[in-house]
């Protein structure tokens, strides 16, 4: 049964799972453990199949653990190179190069040539994911005979194609040809679709870069066509933009805008999807953890190693959330995005934790800013969970309607928040939510449309501050007993004006001589009135200093954020 459900793993993943699942509850009746590693590791594999990234990371671990208890050795190479190819897909270079370089070792203590080769390959991807062609190439050539000696045409295909993949980056368009139709003549003899659509694809490109645009169109035509047919979003999204380079070169404009558009709309979506793969993979690393406590407490009499492992997943957990700050990082509007439409701005950004609760969003089209800042609840990872959800429900709402009035758009992130989050009524005693600014403004006509979440809007005008009241209510949690809409305020501004939008981080943090007294709304607003007529440069300067003074060696409570505008 679970050789069949490894069979099966890549052709019928859906028919694996219930196979592998079907020999886990046989093994663990007969109380057969290297059974149950057998099982486990093809759930993850095939969980990987499936992008199901929480649930692919413990079920390898735990089949690595067994397979290390009985000294099985190609299972425990086997369960690393699959945790380095989940690691690969979330992007995490290293701790995925870590994973194949284990899987090494463990296959020469077998002198396995077919494994070390397979490991090798994928060392290879990360060379050229990293942008190191030619060190892609050297690796992948070296493994090239080894598989060839076994005949392992699945694995063939795999590195004839990136092989040719590597060669075009790298320039050499002849050897990139002749790798890529090696790699799809083997892909139409095994019946492997993807193969033959990837093949495709980069063959396309091979023959634009030639100058054969005709070939160069037949072939990446046929190549999406496979994609879609095989729901391969990330091949077809990457096709569409060279196609629409193709027409573009031809003078087809409008081919170009359409390809454009296809691509554009396909990198959204893949965008969104790599945040909840990244959300998956973080759920994973957490489940590792719960499994490892499992461990200690029922075999007392391997603490030591339990402890060990502990540590060292929790190591790995600080490295996770360590370059999940990377991603949430890559979320934020870049500051050259920013000024196309406020170049008068200032951001001042402090995390309290490795990543945070808190953050800013902007977007514009048909020539209006939309701007937010955002506090989710929590901070920390809880925090970083929310936040994501947040931020795919702005970027939804912003892209189904082109609101001009924020409360609206405020009324819409709500419903999408607890949609997304599967929140009612009944269950919102759980507060999971965020508050909330959101200003669209129409930089021509000097103009803010503001709507508040828990938050408000202050302007600082001739030396006086102004106050617009937000609602006191949050997105994704209900108050009282009905769903109130969001209010829009208008505001029409003046030469010099400034903005102010802020979390609540700043006011609520603890300092001063004593330590034990809070910096306090009327504070802060004191502050920004003071500095509102020096350039933005400086008072983001000024608040950075001002609040690490105030704070001193007390420990950071919240995350901090403030935004301002220059009119």
């Amino acid at each position: 049964m679970s050789k069949d459900a490894w069979r099966l793993r890549r052709f019928d993943v859906p028919r694996a799972i219930e196979l592998a699942r079907e020999a886990l509850r046989y093994s663990k009746n007969g109380r057969y453990e290297l059974g149950e590693g057998f099982a486990l590791r093809t759930l993850g594999v095939a969980h990987f199949f499936q992008e199901q990234y929480r649930n692919a990371l413990p079920e390898l671990e735990k089949a690595k653990i067994i397979f290390l208890k009985h000294q099985y050795y190609k299972g425990i190479s086997s369960c690393y190179r699959n945790i380095g190819n989940i690691y690969t897909q979330t992007s995490n270079y290293d701790k995925a190069q870590a994973n194949y370089e284990r899987a090494i070792d463990y296959a020469r203590k077998l002198d396995d040539e077919l494994s070390i080769a397979y490991s090798t390959v994928n060392l290879g991807l990360i060379e050229h994911l990293r942008g190191n062609y030619k060190g892609a190439i050297s690796i992948l050539t070296g493994s090239l005979e080894t598989v060839r000696k076994f005949d392992d045409k699945n694995a063939l295909t795999e590195i004839y194609f990136n092989l040719g993949n590597n060669y075009l980056q790298d320039g050499n368009l002849a050897q990139a040809e002749d790798f890529l139709n090696q790699s799809l003549h083997l892909s139409e003899e095994l019946e492997y679709v993807k193969g033959v659509s990837q093949a495709y694809t980069i063959l396309g490109t091979v023959y634009y870069r030639k100058g054969n645009v005709d070939q160069a169109l037949k072939y990446m035509h046929e190549g999406i066509a496979s994609a879609l047919e095989l729901n391969e979003k990330r091949i077809a999204s990457d096709t569409y933009k060279t196609l629409a380079e193709v027409y573009k070169s031809i003078g087809n404009y409008q081919k170009a805008f359409e390809c454009y558009e296809q691509y554009d709309e396909m990198r959204k979506r893949l965008q969104i999807h790599d945040h909840k793969s990244l959300v998956d993979s973080m759920h994973g690393e957490l489940e590792i953890e719960k499994y490892a406590r499992e461990v200690v407490e029922s075999k007392n009499k391997q603490i030591e190693d339990a402890y060990e492992l502990i540590k060292q997943k929790n190591k790995d957990i600080t490295d996770s959330i360590r370059y999940a700050r990377h991603i949430q990082q890559s979320l934020l509007p870049s500051d050259n995005f920013i000024s196309e439409s406020l170049s008068q701005h200032m951001i001042f950004y402090q995390p309290r934790e490795i990543v945070s609760g808190d953050f800013y969003w902007f977007n514009q089209k048909n020539g209006l800013a939309y701007f937010a800042t955002v506090d989710c609840t929590g901070h920390g990872v809880p925090g970083a969970f929310i936040s994501i959800v947040s931020c795919n429900c702005l970027y939804q709402a912003f892209r189904e309607s082109d609101f001009t009035e924020a409360g609206k758009m405020l009324d819409r992130v709500h419903e999408l928040f607890n949609m997304m989050i599967r929140q009612t009524y009944e269950e919102s005693a759980v507060k999971d939510g965020m508050d909330i600014s959101l200003c669209i403004v129409d930089p021509k006509k000097g103009t803010i449309n503001f709507a508040g979440a828990n938050h408000d809007l202050h302007i600082v005008r001739d030396g006086e501050m102004m106050e617009i009241r937000g609602d006191k209510n949050a997105i994704g949690i209900f108050i009282g007993d009905e769903i109130r809409n969001f209010t829009s305020n208008h505001v029409q501004m003046l030469p010099n004006d400034c903005v102010y939008m802020f979390t609540d981080g700043y006011a609520d943090q603890f300092g001063g001589k004593s330590g034990e007294k809070k910096y306090f709304r009327k504070r802060l607003k004191k502050f920004l009135t003071s500095i509102a007529h020096e350039e933005m440069e400086y008072q983001q300067q000024s608040l950075k200093r001002d609040f690490n003074t105030w704070k001193a060696d007390n420990e950071q409570i919240d995350d901090v954020l403030v935004i301002g505008v220059k009119f």
